[in-house]
């Protein structure tokens, strides 16, 4: 696997894994002539994971719904428009 540098420069050491969990220093890390493969991740990913796990799960039914009032031209109507301009005006203001 190719040394990558981190984004920026308060990205803490990644963390290696490899199909059977953490690698140890003392694990031997494939067959003898065969590249291992690892997954490493950063604190920074280790983080963000935990966040996306809270996030509520996506409402496939109303996505599918929503695509196919736009792609019909149906979504947005004089009404939704009216509602969307009148909340950013309170919000404004």
């Amino acid at each position: 696997m190719s040394d990558i540098a981190p984004l920026h420069r308060f990205t803490a050491p990644a963390s290696t894994y490899t199909a059977k969990g953490r690698l140890s220093a003392a694990e031997p890390a494939a067959e003898p002539g065969r590249a291992a493969d690892r997954l490493e991740l950063s604190d920074t990913a280790r983080a963000l994971s935990k966040l996306v796990k809270g996030l509520p799960e996506v409402r496939e039914g109303l996505v599918a719904q929503v695509r196919a009032q736009i792609e019909a031209g149906t979504y947005e109507t004089p009404e939704k428009i009216d509602a969307a301009v009148e909340a950013l005006a309170q919000d404004l203001a």
